[in-house]
């Protein structure tokens, strides 16, 4: 309850608010070095809309983590036809009210900003991004107790997170992801401790393997987006297993992390 009642006055406070924050990860082995990871990223967010003309906002941040530190790499559209400076949308998903929205370096990651828009229902819209991390890193622990770390970042009040981990069925290391919710008051998101934590605790759900089952009545076309990040990574979905974590008002500000602990050697 005081979650939702925090979601409603940060709403007006901030002048803005989404229905459902979508994130999805998606782990395989790369096809030319197997012992690397290739990492796929979507982000949305489903029927965002201002309460005011002036809210301006960032709507993704992209960075991961390996053991706490950040790992470098170049990210690239999922979608061919985006340039790799921009937003890379997943077009076909993202609904004609999207207003402009420009990618910007600050602080080291990659932001996504919202240019101006309509107000109300008038000016909600749904979007959706993707990109992918080749060779990532190394499936393998460099020490005992190495592990991979993938963010949502909640930057604006949300009445539900939907976050999926979608793994290679190879990728057995990774079949048991865990959740933390961390305060984002600090001035680093990526820097959360243990001191941190919030006491927020999601468990996961398995949706079924080779192929997991998708569709949700959170995001009617959520299903849809995975077949389609499917197809342009040339993936099959019946190589995949799948967890899902579903949180209600998530904080805001605040980063969901799902930790995976890496293989043993």
């Amino acid at each position: 309850m005081s979650r939702k009642l925090a979601f409603r006055g940060n709403s007006g406070i901030w002048g803005v608010q989404a229905r459902v924050r979508v994130n999805t990860v998606f782990l395989a082995p790369n096809p030319d070095n197997p012992e690397m990871i290739d990492s796929t990223l979507v982000g949305g967010w489903v029927d965002f809309r201002r309460l005011r003309h002036d809210a301006h906002w960032t709507l993704f941040r992209r960075r991961s983590f390996r053991g706490g530190k950040e790992v470098s790499g170049e990210e690239q559209p999922i979608d061919p036809r985006e340039p790799h400076n921009g937003p890379m949308f997943l077009r076909e998903f993202c609904t004609g009210t999207l207003p402009q929205i420009t990618a910007v370096e600050e602080g080291g990651a990659t932001t996504y900003a919202l240019g101006p828009g309509e107000v109300g229902n008038t000016g909600t819209f749904t979007c959706f991004f993707g990109s992918i991390y080749r060779q990532l890193g190394s499936r393998f622990a460099q020490k005992s107790d190495e592990t991979a770390d993938f963010h949502a970042m909640i930057s604006a009040p949300v009445e539900t997170l939907l976050f999926d981990f979608v793994v290679h069925h190879s990728l057995t290391f990774a079949m048991n992801p865990q959740l933390s919710v961390f305060s984002g008051i600090s001035a680093d998101f990526w820097a959360s401790t243990k001191r941190d934590e919030l006491p927020i605790h999601s468990l996961a759900q398995d949706i079924g393997s080779r192929p997991p089952t998708f569709s949700t009545p959170l995001v009617g076309e959520y299903s849809s987006v995975v077949n389609r990040v499917f197809e342009l990574t040339n993936w099959r979905a019946s190589d995949f297993v799948a967890r899902r974590f579903i949180i209600d008002h998530p904080p805001f500000p605040s980063a969901v992390n799902v930790r995976v602990a890496l293989e043993q050697r």
